[in-house]
């Protein structure tokens, strides 16, 4: 958590800030060249009712924002076959 004064560099590329837990220090000039993914859709919502206990189902995109072939996986907890 930013908790103080925020700065850039001379040059714009780096952003220097107070943190709870010290300094932090972001560069932000070379973002756009990050790996990045992101989901398309904003929100997914679970429709049910409580006299159907069977499983429902959404399906989430990711994408890969930059083109960089960002490696990604999405995995559950060992021993768990659901997200709650």
């Amino acid at each position: 958590m930013i908790a103080g004064r925020t700065l850039f560099s001379s040059d714009m590329n780096t952003v220097y800030a107070v943190a709870d837990e010290g300094v932090m220090i972001l560069p932000v000039g070379s973002l756009a060249t990050a790996p990045q993914v992101a989901a398309q859709q904003e929100d997914v919502v679970f429709l049910s009712n409580t006299c159907n206990s069977a499983s429902i189902s959404q399906t989430l995109n990711v994408a890969d924002l930059g083109g960089n072939n960002t490696p990604f996986t999405l995995s559950l907890p060992s021993g768990n076959q659901v997200i709650q």
